[in-house]
């Protein structure tokens, strides 16, 4: 009996030593967790890393400002000639006052034509019909200023050949005189062509300065 109870205590005790600890297997688990708890990790360092440099790279792009605008040239005060008819109205002659004038060139050529409208300073006679306005202005490439006045321009023309010449020509002389690059002028009233001013001179074409109207 004794022998049967000792032989079944070292069988036992046999099973017992081939038997896997617990610590064993928990061994296992625990090193797959420690795999997974280093890959979080590196994922967090390289997030961190990865926000570091975006924020790096982008530093101070909020801060750029766009381009500025370029600031308009204040107008220059400066002389400038403009042409009205002397008192018997056969000649231009150039009237001389100092005011100021825009630096962009289409703004210049409507400074001057106002000018022109509102009439002389002295003892010239004016060129332009009462009432007229001037409605606008454009300069192209070519040199050729295309100018739109109102119906007034040709309703309240008193006409005559000489009348129609002066008028004309006191804005072309004025214009080519004041404004750089312009050399010709194309006339408009209320946005259309006109073939004529009161029926002396044809307005077809761009009208070029002749000096043959004008004197000193």
């Amino acid at each position: 009996m004794a022998a049967k109870g000792a032989s079944r205590r070292a069988q036992r005790k046999g099973r017992s030593r081939k038997r896997p600890s617990s610590s064993r297997r928990d061994g296992g688990r625990g090193g797959l967790g420690t795999f997974f708890r280093i890959w979080f990790g590196l994922m967090a360092v390289g997030l961190v890393v990865a926000a570091g440099y975006y924020l790096w790279s982008h530093r101070g792009l909020e801060r750029i400002p766009g381009p500025k605008p370029r600031p308009t040239p204040a107008p220059r005060i400066v002389e400038i000639t403009l042409y009205f008819a002397d008192d018997q109205a056969d000649f231009l002659v150039p009237e001389r006052r100092r005011m100021r004038l825009p630096s962009r060139l289409e703004e210049r050529a409507k400074a001057v034509l106002n000018a022109l409208i509102s009439g002389p300073k002295g003892q010239l006679q004016p060129t332009i019909p009462e009432g007229t306005r001037l409605l606008g202005v454009s300069l192209d490439p070519e040199g050729v200023c295309t100018v739109d006045f109102n119906k007034e321009f040709v309703s309240a023309h008193p006409g005559g050949t000489t009348g129609e010449l002066m008028t004309v020509y006191s804005v072309v002389q004025s214009l080519v005189s004041n404004v750089p690059s312009i050399r010709a002028v194309r006339f408009l009233v209320e946005g259309k062509a006109i073939e004529t001013l009161t029926g002396h001179l044809s307005l077809k074409d761009p009208i070029r300065p002749d000096p043959q109207y004008t004197r000193p």
